[in-house]
């Protein structure tokens, strides 16, 4: 009993210190950005800075805090091969349930999570398909699943705790949406951060989760915008 008891202690106080780890990042990173939104007037602006606070600040917590190496957030090469069957599989999977939330609510009143973001079609993109993307996994599937698999957790305990505080976060710029969009948003993250989740765990590395975060992101643009067309 006491050996039972022993091990859940351990289990949780190694879930806590990676949340601190995390919260270590994040936390820090959007008071940055919304005191320079605040200040500039710009949503644009902060926005960036968060997701670069959160790339540029996972590192450094790696470094100094765990007094680890990139490696540990997953920094490491897969063959092009495994790149190119995430992206392909992720993007339909994407699509599916894209088309399958649109088909099933309005997309009527939908807010972008950065106001003014899409009068910029080239940053736009960069901010959804490759910042965003690279910055995002660096924290929750580097950091934070990174340091729970590594002190042994169960491996899809440790993916759904990250994969809930991905979603979670995510509600955050959405908090004026309508109700329909919160539920489109946190479901599909959820979803993407689980197969995120997986591929990290699986293959060490952090850009199949790069990969299918990009591939989320665009299959949803994609199906919103033949949506929209569709309305016309």
């Amino acid at each position: 009993m006491s050996e039972g008891k022993g091990r859940v202690g351990r289990y949780v106080l190694a879930t806590a210190k990676g949340i601190l780890l995390w919260l270590a990042v994040f936390v820090p990173s959007m008071i940055i950005g919304a005191l320079a939104t605040l200040l500039s007037g710009n949503d644009v602006l902060g926005a960036v800075l968060i997701q670069v606070l959160f790339l540029v600040l996972s590192i450094v917590i790696t470094r100094l805090a765990l007094r680890r190496n990139c490696e540990f957030l997953g920094f490491r090469g897969v063959v092009p091969a495994l790149m190119v069957k995430v992206f392909l599989t992720t993007l339909a999977i994407a699509v599916a349930i894209a088309y399958v939330e649109f088909y099933l609510v309005s997309t009527h009143g939908f807010k972008s999570p950065v106001p003014g973001i899409k009068q910029n079609i080239a940053l736009y993109i960069f901010m959804a398909l490759i910042l965003a993307p690279v910055c995002e996994e660096t924290l929750f599937r580097g950091v934070l699943l990174g340091y729970m698999l590594e002190k042994q957790l169960d491996s899809w305990i440790s993916i759904i705790t990250s994969a809930a505080l991905f979603s979670l976060v995510h509600l955050l710029p959405f908090s004026a949406a309508p109700i329909h969009q919160r539920i489109f948003v946190v479901s599909t993250a959820f979803m993407m951060s689980i197969i995120a989740g997986h591929l990290r765990r699986k293959t060490g590395s952090i850009i199949p989760a790069v990969i299918t975060h990009s591939s989320f992101n665009l299959g949803g643009s994609i199906v919103s915008y033949v949506c929209a067309i569709a309305e016309l």
